[in-house]
């Protein structure tokens, strides 16, 4: 008996393969015999390929009716058709990063426009880039410190950060 997950998982080309040169066989096509790289044997690999990407969307379909099987799309679409729900989207964590320039060198120019610095969060690996321009004096210049707006690179709180965390330029 089959599991409703091996029902609703579509074939690999390999297995479409496989089953296509069985099905030759029985009916006294020597297809396991054809020359590999032949037209014989590419067309079988060929039209196999074809079927498994049908068979993959048709099973995408399928398993966007069923709320443990939806994913991507599918589940967002199955959440407002049959639940009611519209799903919200994804934004970005956004937040300050504090930058004292201790030193003699001023960080401010084209390298310093919006989205050219990024910074990383030392514990989750997660990234970011400025939201507005930095533009750092050297040290007892008019400003040696800026608090810039950042946002993180990927979407969802997977993108949070606790304060301090985002360290790393």
């Amino acid at each position: 008996m089959m599991s409703i997950s091996q029902l609703l998982s579509a074939p690999t080309s390999d297995q479409i393969r496989s089953q296509m040169v069985l099905t030759l066989v029985s009916l006294n096509v020597p297809a396991d015999k054809w020359r590999k790289g032949g037209a014989l044997s590419t067309m079988l690999t060929v039209v196999s390929m074809v079927y498994a990407n049908l068979a993959s969307l048709l099973s995408t379909a399928v398993n966007g009716f069923f709320l443990p099987t939806a994913s991507g799309g599918g589940l967002v679409l199955l959440a407002y058709y049959v639940y009611g729900i519209t799903v919200p989207t994804a934004t970005q964590a956004t937040g300050q990063v504090t930058l004292t320039n201790t030193q003699g060198g001023v960080f401010s120019g084209s390298g310093y426009d919006v989205g050219q610095v990024v910074f990383q969060n030392e514990e989750t690996g997660n990234t970011y880039t400025n939201v507005e321009a930095i533009n750092l004096s050297a040290a007892g210049g008019p400003n040696p410190t800026q608090t810039v707006d950042v946002v993180a690179t990927v979407f969802g709180t997977v993108g949070n950060a606790l304060a301090g965390d985002v360290s790393i330029i």
